[in-house]
């Protein structure tokens, strides 16, 4: 029987699913997923954030948004940064990310991230979602 399970519910069940399968293959490895939370605040006004995701050697930046009045003053960069010494301090090799060739490609490239796969037509036609990576040591 298929039936729709609440969002929440369905993450835990299938993270627990494939952190014990990944386990029986990297038994001696910590396939443990922490999730980084930053927010970007002036005085106690949200300007925006970043939520990245951690697990081995890779942290994949899920989320990363500022405000439309407060773009092009470096916060990204700032937020980016950020995230990228959290990753280093816990040793991490990589930082991932996904994007749109409409959103933040040129972006995540001046910050040294580098394409490595890309899907056309991707989620509409005429779009396209790149794979992006930086190495961090």
């Amino acid at each position: 029987m298929i039936r729709e399970m609440e969002k929440t519910e369905n993450t835990k069940q299938l993270t627990e699913l494939l952190t014990e399968y990944d386990q029986t293959i990297f038994n001696s490895i910590d396939y443990k997923e922490t999730i980084i939370s930053l927010g970007l605040f002036e005085e106690e006004h949200y300007l925006g954030g970043i939520l990245g995701k951690m697990r081995g050697n890779t942290l994949h930046i899920s989320l990363l948004a500022v405000r439309e009045s407060c773009r092009k003053k470096g916060y990204g960069k700032q937020l980016v940064t950020e995230i990228e010494k959290i990753a280093k301090q816990h040793h991490c090799r990589y930082l991932t990310v996904n994007t749109q060739d409409y959103q933040g490609l040129t972006f995540y490239k001046q910050l040294g991230f580098t394409i490595f796969g890309e899907l056309e037509d991707c989620p509409f036609e005429g779009t396209t979602k790149y794979y992006l990576k930086k190495s961090i040591i």
